[in-house]
């Protein structure tokens, strides 16, 4: 189990290098396209294409996993991705490049599957640390992706994506030689699946209808998007409020990206040990929630570093309701929670940049005087959720729920 683990853990760090080295040269590879120096709504629509088929592709894909296991579906996305890659770094039209991202998205949700595999092979009582060492992994990973992109973008603006295809296509040979199926085989041949249950709103009404769950997805989601926000607005403002160079932005980033990544990794399951999921998860939301208001109220960049750890700690949070989740979900159905999960995370993904940046511009104006005044969002959208975590049974209770169970797959 601890092999396939690591495997799991390097294949997600794989991936993450793999979305993140295209960002720092895909808007010159546009301008390279369209011949012009005015690309920010081509890039909005890329990303927004992304995560739109994402949504689409990830509970068909984690479905299908339930069904026929998941190392299939992680070798059609890992070698899906890799062609993807190809297609976008020999692109020479902006057609291509949109059929590039696209397709992308269809194969590309390979946390689906890896979440669910990791869920497969971890008990209960470990998966929170599983699931912070892979959080971890990832987050490493997406920080060395963009850096190693903008080294080799200075030499040519596709070697990026020629990159991002051969490390998908090693974790794909990765994944064929070494990594195991994790689900558990049975007598029972599997039923054809309809067209109607890749349907995604069936996985999610299905998923929202078991006991307790809308409350738990009601948190993950807050949670989702109140990460969104630093991810739209740490660079912007940072720059207007403390004056950041791009090499203190990049430090910050940097510096923020490895501190969240350890406390993800080496806090979260001795954390729950000691006090159990939901006080891992009411610790860290006011961890977070307070960072938040701090630095809101941060005037200097030492003041807004000395919060950063704060923010970091809020981390612990989001493994702990994952185990939670997995532990409130049947054996048979990982996959199909997970595909819901990073279907919201696709959602909030495409609305959560558009209001947080929107929200910013409109308190600049209506809240001049207090210009941190966006930060605080987060303690105010976390404030119900420290309430339902209270309250709710679903944060006591680590079992799989009984109540409107009934798969999406007929």
């Amino acid at each position: 189990m601890k092999r396939s683990a690591s495997l799991i853990f390097t294949i997600v760090f794989i991936d993450a290098i793999g979305i993140g080295i295209v960002f720092p040269t895909l808007p010159g590879l546009l301008r390279e396209l369209l011949h012009s120096g005015d690309v920010a709504s081509h890039y909005g629509y890329l990303l927004a294409a992304y995560a739109a088929t994402m949504f689409f592709s990830s509970p068909a894909l984690g479905m299908l996993s339930d069904r026929y296991g998941r190392r299939p579906l992680l070798l059609f996305s890992l070698f899906g991705t890799a062609f993807d890659d190809l297609v976008m770094a020999m692109a020479h039209s902006i057609p291509v490049l949109y059929l590039g991202r696209t397709l992308a998205g269809v194969s590309g949700a390979n946390l689906t599957v890896t979440n669910a595999y990791l869920a497969d092979i971890t008990s209960t009582e470990e998966r929170s640390g599983a699931f912070g060492r892979m959080n971890a992994c990832f987050g490493v990973g997406f920080i060395a992706g963009p850096a190693l992109g903008g080294l080799l973008g200075a030499y040519s603006l596709r070697a990026p994506f020629y990159l991002a295809a051969a490390l998908n296509a090693a974790s794909a040979v990765l994944c064929f030689f070494a990594l195991p199926e994790s689900r558990v085989p049975t007598n029972i041949a599997p039923q054809p699946v309809s067209l109607a249950s890749l349907n995604p709103l069936t996985a999610l009404r299905s998923v929202s209808a078991m006991r307790g769950m809308s409350q738990l997805l009601y948190v993950f989601c807050t949670m989702d998007f109140v990460g969104q926000i630093p991810g739209v607005l740490w660079v912007i403002y940072g720059e207007a409020r403390f004056g950041w160079s791009p090499a203190t932005v990049g430090i910050s980033l940097a510096l923020f990206g490895l501190m969240h990544a350890l406390c993800q990794a080496f806090l979260t399951d001795r954390v729950e040990k000691k006090f159990g999921p939901r006080t891992t998860i009411l610790l860290g939301v006011a961890f977070d929630a307070t960072g938040f208001a701090l630095f809101s109220m941060a005037a200097t960049t030492a003041t807004a570093f000395c919060v950063m750890p704060l923010l970091c700690l809020g981390g612990i949070a989001l493994p702990a309701l994952q185990s939670l989740l997995t532990g409130r979900t049947s054996e048979d159905r990982q996959g199909e929670l997970q595909g819901v999960l990073t279907s919201f995370n696709s959602l909030v993904a495409i609305a959560g940049p558009l209001l947080a940046g929107n929200l910013y511009e409109l308190l600049q104006i209506r809240a001049a005087r207090y210009p941190g005044s966006i930060w605080l969002i987060a303690p105010l959208l976390y404030a119900p959720c420290l309430v339902i975590v209270l309250r709710s049974h679903a944060f006591r209770l680590n079992q799989p729920a009984q109540a409107g169970s009934g798969s999406a797959l007929p």
